[in-house]
């Protein structure tokens, strides 16, 4: 009976020892093939974008849509990933995650670190990218790879951490005691971007009207000060006229 029992228990753990590599394998599988598809989202943002821009615009938006995916990857992968997911112990390119996630781990990963990495750049790739279409035609390309690098190495990276990471804000609170709750990353992707994008319309906007304000101002001097010239001549003219009018001798 003993012997049944000892028998009984090494196959259940081969079994389970079974079980978690499949589940290791297919939680593995399903980051990549889900990544890939978020990533192939780039090629439907650049489509859509060049179809909305003038011609001449064409070349320069595709470019913005392929470069913002080499900085988003590069800067995820030199700080973003660690300011994210780190728990507030920062590392450089992805020392933390080089291991498989089972070999030397205090808790065994059911995935590899890595496919998770990929998971999420493709990610801070499409709030990127929403930017990028909100400021096609307003930005100048190198203006916005530096902002590329600054909202997918530290806006992006810094926000995720106090949601999906799990950090206090600036040391401060939660957000998940006051109750925030994310749904598909509509707050923390979508809405980072649109609001990143948000800030550059709405600041040319008040530049334009400043500008338009400043325009009218300086047309309306320059309208004020050409009538006042032209009724000088006028009367100018109208007083040499008097001055040079002799009466006809039959009158």
């Amino acid at each position: 009976m003993e012997n049944e029992i000892l028998a009984l228990s090494g196959s259940l753990a081969e079994s389970a020892g079974s079980i978690t590599e499949l589940q290791y394998a297919l939680d593995t599988f399903y980051f990549l093939v889900c990544g890939a598809l978020v990533m192939w989202m780039a090629a439907g943002f650049a489509m859509l974008e060049a179809g909305l821009v003038r011609a001449k615009n064409t070349t320069e938006i595709l470019t913005k849509n392929v470069a913002l995916y080499a900085v988003a990857c590069t800067m995820y992968m030199v700080c973003g990933y660690s300011i994210m997911y780190g728990g507030g112990e920062f590392t450089w390119f992805l020392s933390g995650i080089t291991g498989d996630g089972v070999a030397g781990a205090e808790e065994a990963a059911t995935y590899a670190p890595s496919a998770d990495f990929f998971f999420q750049v493709v990610f801070v790739a499409t709030a990127m990218s929403i930017v990028s279409g909100a400021v096609a035609e307003r930005m100048k390309l190198f203006a916005f790879l530096v902002f590329a690098v600054v909202m997918t190495g530290v806006i992006y990276p810094l926000e995720g951490s106090w949601t999906w990471g799990g950090m206090p804000v600036f040391g401060l609170y939660t957000l998940g005691d006051l109750g925030f709750s994310d749904f598909a990353g509509s707050g923390i992707v979508h809405m980072a971007g649109a609001a990143a994008a948000l800030l550059k319309v709405l600041g040319d906007w008040m530049n334009d009207d400043s500008n338009n304000s400043e325009e009218e101002d300086d047309r309306a001097d320059e309208e004020g000060l050409g009538s006042d010239e032209k009724g000088t001549a006028s009367n100018s003219k109208r007083r040499a006229g008097r001055e040079t009018w002799e009466p006809h001798p039959g009158s």
